[in-house]
């Protein structure tokens, strides 16, 4: 049987979805062999060059990489600019080779050009097989923690996954880069196919569950409030279909949350994380301090921020010279600054006023897109995404850290495909 290279380019790519946007790769006892995840740094690179180099594929997303293929040229030049920068500001501290072993996920970038192929040739039916990657990964998450917060047996560790303290109900494990995206999904085809039917499907339930009560991440609870609040106005928006049962199905189905948040301390909890006097008081202030901490130390280097110092900060594997310019040297109840913390105030800090730029930049072409496809059957999906991605880069969560930044293709090409797709084939709402 003869294999289609498109074939090919899907599992190359949904081989990157599984290596690098998901902790919980089964039977390799905590660390996957390296060999992989090169093999996964090597795909963005050799599929966008065959996007490029064939004609035949070039043609057909041509007409969808326009804006694609300014933003990529400025996103290699803008991390270009960092690397030098970084290796001017701290000298012999630090390497080419020690930036690029934690920041080669720029190179992600790329598979913004096979995933466009792929949307071009299978639309939909492509996301779909990612949200199954995600929803089975999610599954067995799922399953690590209820068997260590119930029966007290481990199995994490054949899930190559750590569980920490349970903040509210059950221990904590962290969901997959691709949960939000693939939850938006979910919600935005209810809306799309609204009035087939009433209820929410198993698959929203269960990732809205996952995500209050295994997740347990305080960032993502503001933007699954701002999801349900699109989805309910999608619901009224649409008089025809919000109407006698199914207003009540709206109505239930937002009290039955609001009432599961409640029964398992969820509201309390909620309020107490974002306290300084509160069960998570120590993370709290540690990030204030470290707010005070950074905002002092980026004083001088406002415009490409403090550089490319990830190395150091996860693992101390550079000079402690180096792991003293990224760490809060005044460290409060035992816990070390992250970037990642502070969202886009953390970005701003590792990339300066020039790196926002280029992220605004992101988000306002984005924006752009959603009110172009206004009227059309997709608007509710970019939506949803759209203003998603924007909360949780505000928060902690941003697309633009190193563990997430493999979303910043798929958010690129969904919108610039369905920008043209939808629009030339005149489907409207």
């Amino acid at each position: 049987m003869k294999v289609r290279i498109s074939k090919i380019i899907e599992y190359l790519v949904l081989f990157c979805v599984i290596m690098n946007a998901t902790y919980v790769v089964p039977f390799f006892d905590f660390r996957v062999p390296e060999v992989l995840y090169f093999f996964a740094r090597v795909v963005p690179i050799v599929t966008a060059g065959y996007c490029f180099l064939n004609r035949r594929v070039y043609q057909r997303i041509r007409v969808y990489v326009k804006f694609i293929n300014c933003f990529v040229v400025i996103w290699f030049l803008f991390f270009t600019i960092e690397i030098a920068y970084s290796l001017i500001l701290y000298d012999e501290k630090i390497t080419v080779n020690r930036i690029l072993s934690n920041y080669w996920c720029f190179l992600y970038i790329l598979l913004v050009y096979p995933i466009v192929y792929l949307l071009h040739l299978y639309k939909d039916e492509f996301l779909r097989k990612i949200s199954n990657i995600v929803m089975i990964d999610s599954a067995l998450r799922c399953t690590a923690s209820l068997s260590e917060s119930i029966f007290g047996v481990s199995i994490s560790y054949f899930l190559s996954t750590k569980l920490s303290a349970a903040r509210i109900g059950f221990k904590r494990i962290f969901s997959n880069a691709f949960v939000p995206m693939v939850l938006d999904f979910k919600i935005s085809h209810k809306i799309e196919h609204r009035g087939k039917k009433t209820l929410p499907s198993f698959s929203i339930l269960f990732l809205l569950l996952f995500l209050v009560f295994f997740d347990q991440s305080r960032s993502k609870l503001v933007g699954i409030v701002a999801v349900i609040g699109i989805w309910v106005y999608a619901g009224i928006d649409s008089e025809e279909n919000f109407r006698g049962r199914r207003k009540i199905a709206y109505i239930t189905f937002v009290v039955i949350l609001i009432f599961l948040f409640a029964v398992f301390g969820g509201i309390d909890s909620l309020l107490g994380n974002f306290s300084v006097t509160g069960s998570n008081a120590a993370s709290t202030i540690n990030r204030m301090y470290s707010i005070d901490y950074y905002h002092s130390a980026i004083n001088d280097k406002r415009v490409l921020g403090m550089g490319l110092l990830y190395d150091d900060s996860v693992y101390g594997l550079g000079s402690s010279s180096l792991y003293s310019v990224l760490r809060n040297q005044n460290i409060q109840l035992g816990r070390a600054a992250y970037f990642e913390d502070f969202g886009i105030i953390g970005q701003y800090f590792n990339y300066g006023i020039v790196g926002i730029i280029v992220f605004i930049s992101f988000f306002l072409r984005l924006h752009r897109i959603v009110r172009n496809c206004k009227n059309t059957s997709k608007y509710y999906m970019l939506l949803i995404l759209f203003v998603h991605a924007l909360l949780n880069t505000i928060m902690p969560i941003s697309i633009f850290t190193n563990a997430n930044m493999i979303l910043v293709p798929f958010y690129l090409a969904i919108f610039e495909f369905y920008n043209i797709d939808i629009r030339n084939e005149g489907v409207i709402l």
